[in-house]
């Protein structure tokens, strides 16, 4: 019973958990970029990042809307794109990007 509890966690350690949401998810390395909504406004100069990053399936972070437009202090957006990195399920990370004035 102990070898086979001992398998298992392996197994659940092996196979990662760590993953973020991507247009093209990938198993062993992922970088990519995406977008998530556009406007028909003028296309502003600031920039707002959140993020969220996810350790062997522990999450913490606010990759929120909302957020970015505090951080880069935008009062109209652009555009909003999101950002995803991940490393073999061990770490992993999703950013929302949003352009705006």
């Amino acid at each position: 019973m102990l070898r086979l509890l001992a398998a298992l966690a392996t197994a659940i350690i092996l196979s990662g958990c760590a993953t973020a949401m991507s247009p093209s998810p990938g198993g062993l390395f992922m970088d990519s970029k995406g977008p998530i909504m556009g406007t028909r406004g003028k296309i502003g100069t600031r920039v707002g990042k959140a993020c969220i990053s996810n350790i062997i399936g522990i999450s913490t972070g606010d990759a929120s809307i909302e957020a970015a437009i505090k951080q880069g202090d935008i009062r109209r957006i652009s555009y909003i794109d999101s950002t995803a990195f991940g490393i073999f399920g061990l770490y992993a990370e999703f950013c929302t990007v949003v352009h705006g004035r």
